[in-house]
Order: C-alpha cells, then structure tokens, then sequence
C-alpha cells in the first residue's frame, strides 16, 4: 500500500466502523493538525511507531506506514464510562489484526477475504490460545449440522488444566477412555451430537496439548449449580457457574440453540456472533453505565447494587432467549400515572395480570421468573428503584407536551421504526428504560437520549 492511499480517509474511516460495530464505542477521526500532535506526544525512542495509546479515558489508534516516520491518521476512541483493561487490550488485537490486514492486502482481492475473518481473528489473538481461530471455524461449520431433525447445539470448554474440574463436587467431570481429536468430535462422531445436543453435557478440550486428540472429556453442566459465581453476569444466568469455573487462560464456546455462538472468558467478558457479525460485550461497563443513570438520593447503595444486577442480568437473559421486552424505571414512583395513563383504569388491559404482579419485588429470588416472564408480554413493565413492579403488560404514550418540553427543551417527540423502540424513548423521558429487542441487542435509554447499545448493530 502506498503513502497515498494510506493519507486517503477511506482507510480511517473503514477502522472507525470497525471499532464502533464491534466493540460499542465512539471514535472521532482527528483532522491532520491533531492527528499529528498527538502522534508527537506519544511517540519516543523507546517506541517510536504506537498503535494504540491510552490517552485519559479513551484510546487513540494511530494509522501510518511502516518505514515512513510520520502518521497518516489518528482516531480518538471513547467509551462510555473509560477504558478497561480489558477494553484497551480487545482494541489492541482488533486495531492490530486490522493494520497487518491493511499492509498486506489492502486494495486487493484478498481484503475482502481478510475482512471476513478479521474480528474472529483478533478475538482469537485476545484469548491468547494459539488454536482459537481454528476452533471458531470448527464450531462454526458443525453448527450446520442436524441430528434426528434438530440442529447441532452444544458447549465446548477449553482448559489449560483438568484437575480443577476433576477435584469438583459432584463428580461433574467425566473422563473419556480415549481422547479424540477435536475436528472428529465436533464433525464426524455422531454420538456427540446426540448426546450434547438433549443434555447439560459439556466438551472438555485440553489446550495444553497439541494439535490432535484434545478432548479428554464431558462436564456435566448441571452439577455445577452449587459452585459460587466469580463472575457477576454471563449471557444467561444458567451459564454463571460454567463461566465462573474458567480460569483466566481458559474459554467456554457456546453454539446456542438460537444460533448464536458465544465466547466466554474466564476474565468475565464474552464475544457473540449473531447475524453473521461479531460484537464485544462488557457487562461490567452496562453495569457502571446503569449505576450512574439510577442514582439518587435515598437510595441504598447495597440495595441498588443488588438492583442492577437483578436487572441486567434479567435483561441479558431475555436477549439470550429472544424475548422482546421493555423496561422502564421512573425517577419518580408519583409519575406512574403520567407513564402509564391507564394503571389505576378498572377496564384497563391484562387487569388479572398486572394486579397479581404489582407489588413483586425482582430482588426476591422466588418471584423474579415470574416477573421475568411477565416482561415478555407486550408492553412495558415498569419498575421502582427498589425493585418493585409498579405496572406491567402496560402501554406507554407519548408524554405530554409540557413534560417533554421541560425534560429535553422541545416539545416534539420522537417516533422509531419499531413500536418498542417509540415506546423506550417515550418512557425514558420519566427516566430510565431498557429496551431488549426480539433479535437480541439491548438498548438503554435515559431522558431522551441514546445512551448504551449492547449487541451486534444492524
């Protein structure tokens, strides 16, 4: 690639979608002045071409080509609430993978193969594990395969060591008489399809061991249900115990039975292909985003932390299960009137279901389900901070002039696409709103204003 086509802002821009897309953050491409006096200020002797630099809370990645000493381009990536450690070193393999891609084939017929791969690439090169790519592309092609009828679902769990599974409770793990090689178990032995596709069964794969018979075993998923989280959230409750039982060198890979597959690390954070496309996911960063917006005074510190995460983790499960669902949580409890119009109506709809939900709280372990489940109906459910459901299976207008007039200065609303995307912006004019849609992205939304997408992007 020549110094020109480098300086072209096609190539800046092809990596700001890229960012964005994948990872969920903002990126501002800098103009040339800026781009250059930040190149000045993070470049030194001991490392005289960066990539990717921390700059405060946002990173900025640095376009240029090798051999020349001077940058081509220079975009500032932010995240909502700053940059983990985890995030930074995601945007480092992602900004990395991209740039070899852009040195060696860009403008080519190969780009486009290049680009396929790219984000499965860098995921790869995240998790550490020399063989990770070619796993995804294994689990991958035998989510294409079928037994009696139904579809090939399954875990695979990627272990640097066993005898922490072997010592569990229960007896979980159940060694196999003769290890077999990974591509064999995944795409050629049958049984396996039979038996992880009707049970909590689990693939356990040895990295330490090289190319060839990797998997030594199954785990009996269901009997970890005893040990204790390590992790706060998981792409559903039921995998808690799973991805807490992962060390930091170690992976879970889900091919989920609505066809999504999921990348679970032992550090917590999860990879998901859905539609054909790759998203990072941070629960922790959606944990301090809506830690931030429900502030308020009165509210006990412990009792909004136990909120949250009943919360998220609600809304992470009906996204895993695709069920659409509308969350709204007013900053004020004397406003469910104005929300819903309706909720104190004797004729209002789903009466029999919104009055033997009332008054549930999503902190208690015995009812969530059922508030879970209520969700699901059509309309909103509409929650305190506390935790209580203030109305459920309820429709949500649009707000009065004058209450929109005083929360976002107009008094013109707004009108989605998608009824549930209207009716999220009309319910966060009160507040706060979580809208999860049936394809599984959630959208978080506060005072009128988009504030956290999580998920693939369409």
């Amino acid at each position: 690639m020549t110094t020109k086509q480098w300086a072209k802002g096609e190539v800046a821009e092809a990596l700001r979608n890229l960012l964005e897309d994948i990872a969920g953050v903002t990126v501002d491409v800098l103009d040339h002045r800026a781009s250059v006096s930040a190149w000045e200020q993070f470049r030194g002797p001991g490392y005289p071409h960066p990539q990717l630099v921390q700059d405060g809370d946002d990173l900025i990645a640095f376009l240029y080509k090798h051999g020349v000493g001077r940058v081509a381009h220079a975009l500032r990536v932010s995240f909502s609430v700053g940059v983990s450690t985890n995030d930074a070193e995601f945007c480092r393999c992602l900004v990395y993978t991209f740039l070899s891609d852009v040195e060696n084939a860009y403008g080519t017929a190969s780009w486009a193969i290049l680009s396929a791969s790219r984000v499965a690439r860098a995921i790869a090169m995240y998790t550490r594990m020399p063989m990770a790519f070619d796993w995804f592309r294994l689990v991958e092609d035998s989510m294409s395969l079928t037994y009696e009828g139904e579809p090939f679902r399954y875990i695979a769990v990627f272990l640097d060591r066993i005898d922490k599974i072997a010592k569990l409770d229960g007896g979980p793990f159940i060694a196999l008489a003769e290890p077999l090689d990974v591509e064999d178990a995944l795409l050629r032995q049958k049984w396996t399809r039979a038996v992880l596709g009707s049970k909590p069964l689990a693939l356990v794969i040895k990295t330490a061991k090289k190319k060839g018979k990797q998997v030594v075993g199954l785990l009996n998923c269901a009997n970890l249900s005893n040990n204790r989280p390590t992790v706060m959230y998981a792409p559903h409750e039921s995998l808690l115990p799973l991805q807490s039982l992962l060390g930091e060198r170690n992976m879970a890979i889900m091919a989920s039975s609505r066809g999504d597959i999921f990348v679970m690390l032992g550090t917590g954070m999860v990879f998901q292909k859905s539609q054909g496309k790759w998203c990072y996911l941070n629960y922790e960063r959606v944990h301090i985003v809506l830690s931030r917006l429900l502030a308020g005074d009165g509210v006990d510190p412990v009792g909004k932390w136990n909120f949250i995460v009943c919360v998220l983790q609600m809304s992470l499960d009906l996204s895993f299960e695709r069920h659409g669902a509308l969350i709204a949580v007013p900053d004020r409890d004397d406003e469910l009137g104005l929300l819903i119009p309706d909720s104190a109506d004797p004729a209002r709809p789903n009466r029999t279901l919104r009055e033997c939900i009332v008054g549930l709280n999503v902190l208690d372990g015995a009812t969530r389900n059922l508030i879970a489940g209520a969700a699901t109906v059509d309309g909103a459910i509409v929650l305190s901070k506390q935790g209580n459901v203030l109305d459920v299976a309820c429709m949500v207008p649009r707000p009065s002039q004058e209450k929109l007039l005083t929360v976002i200065g107009t008094n013109t609303g707004r009108t989605f696409e998608g009824a549930r995307s209207t009716a999220a912006w009309n319910a966060s004019i009160f507040g706060t709103s979580i809208k999860v849609s049936e394809d599984g992205p959630i959208t978080i939304y506060r005072h009128g204003k988009l504030i956290l997408h999580v998920g693939v992007r369409a």
